[in-house]
């Protein structure tokens, strides 16, 4: 009979630590693997919030325009509004609500009273917009609450107009308009001339 000589433990030992090193390598991988597959999906998180943040910016801004087309059609066609007659400081004159004097001192009337539901207008309320010409509510598309406006007077010092007592005026206008959220507004100003 022919005796087959037993294996050598060195070799024995040395393949079980290699084993042992393979699966130290495979979890080293596998985490590997995983951190970059979360980086992955906060980076979509991130774009997917800056997207959603820019798109109710654009509500907002598209809120805000609306009001101040409003306030246009309120000087010109509506109230008729010309010179100082009806402002004030408050902006709260009845018949004359949102219809402001330049602050002297102190804070401006956009920054005091735009947002002031008592002395700044909202959309729609003096030109009579009906329900469907107003801005849509709710909603991902939709604002979180109608956009107001202000209307100031102040003289028109580009046309030379202060020269014996003759002062034309314009119309200073401004606007906040509410995105989806609603801490997001945009607030816009306009001269208008007539």
């Amino acid at each position: 009979m022919t005796r087959i000589p037993p294996r050598p433990r060195a070799r024995l030992h040395r393949r079980q630590g290699q084993r042992g090193i393979s699966l130290v390598l495979v979890l080293l991988f596998l985490i590997i693997l995983t951190l970059v597959g979360l980086a992955a999906s906060m980076s979509s998180l991130s774009s997917e919030r800056m997207a959603r943040n820019t798109r109710d910016q654009n509500i907002a801004l598209q809120a805000a325009e609306a009001a101040l087309r409003d306030a246009r059609n309120d000087i010109r066609n509506i109230r008729f509004i010309s010179g100082v007659t009806g402002a004030a400081l408050t902006c709260d004159v009845a018949g004359f609500k949102g219809f402001c004097l330049p602050a002297v001192t102190g804070k401006p009337a956009w920054d005091l009273y735009l947002e002031d539901p008592a002395r700044s207008v909202e959309l729609g309320e003096i030109t009579l917009l009906t329900a469907d010409q107003k801005m849509p509510t709710g909603g991902a598309n939709g604002v979180s609450k109608q956009p107001r406006y202000l209307i100031e007077s102040i003289p028109d010092i580009n046309e030379g107009s202060l020269e014996a007592g003759n002062i034309k005026y314009v119309f200073r206008v401004s606007a906040i308009g509410y995105g989806a959220n609603p801490s997001t507004k945009v607030m816009i100003q306009e001269v208008v001339r007539l």
